[in-house]
């Protein structure tokens, strides 16, 4: 079943790759594309009870949106105390969630859906 997540996370990057190198190769008198508050753009999938990936590395004072798909059939969230972040989504649905990380260390994100923390769903985050 990891192997079908590591298949399914591999195409959902492809994919975001390939979006970058067409769009993002504008002409900015700052060499890329601009600022739009977003920050960088982390692609994970969920579903019932995992996220993928389950560990996520960024550097302190970066701004970080993620896109977070739900494909699984229960609700879910992603929560990080320490960011301020807490957003619930249906199965089928697709969020983004932005917050600056603004102190170094390892946190928690995690579904705080009864139980799905417990169940494992969860990961680290690493800010450097």
């Amino acid at each position: 079943m990891r192997e079908w997540h590591a298949a399914r996370f591999a195409l959902a990057f492809a994919i975001s790759l390939a979006f970058l190198i067409v769009s993002g190769c504008g002409g900015s008198a700052g060499g890329g594309a601009a600022d739009t508050g977003e920050g960088r753009v982390v692609t994970m999938a969920s579903g019932d009870n995992w996220f993928d990936p389950d560990e996520l590395e960024i550097s302190r004072g970066e701004t970080i949106t993620l896109v977070i798909s739900n494909d699984g059939v229960l609700t879910h969230n992603i929560s990080i105390d320490e960011f301020g972040v807490k957003k619930d989504y249906r199965p089928g649905e697709t969020v983004r969630v932005t917050f600056t990380a603004d102190r170094a260390g390892e946190f928690e994100f995690y579904c705080d859906e009864p139980g799905h923390r417990e169940a494992g769903m969860l990961g680290v985050l690493r800010v450097r």
